[in-house]
C-alpha cells in the first residue's frame, strides 16, 4: 500500500476472495466519514510489489503515476523446456 502526499489516496494491491485474480486499487481517503471509498480498480496479472505513486502533470493535465513490478510466472511447461 502506499499513501499519496498529502494523505488523500491510497493506493493498494488486492486480491479477489473467489477467485485468483490481482487488480490495484485507489482509495479516496474520507477523513469527514471516517473511511476509505474506492475509486478505480485496475487487474493486474500478478500481486503488484514495491508500488510507488506521485502526482504528476501530462499535457496539461493532473493525475496520479503508478508503478509497480509483479514476479514473473512462467508455466511449467516454459520451465520444463528452459531447464537444463
Amino acid at each position: 500500500m502506499v499513501i499519496l502526499p498529502g494523505g488523500d489516496y491510497l493506493i493498494a494491491s488486492v486480491r479477489e476472495e473467489t477467485r485468483n485474480s490481482f487488480a490495484l486499487m485507489v482509495f479516496v481517503l474520507d477523513y469527514r466519514n471516517g473511511g476509505a471509498l474506492p475509486l478505480a480498480r485496475t487487474g493486474t496479472p500478478a500481486q503488484a510489489y514495491n508500488l510507488q505513486a506521485k502526482y504528476m502533470n501530462l499535457h496539461g493535465q493532473n493525475g496520479i503515476t503508478i508503478a509497480y513490478t509483479i514476479k514473473d510466472i512462467r508455466s511449467k511447461k516454459y520451465k520444463k523446456a528452459t531447464e537444463g
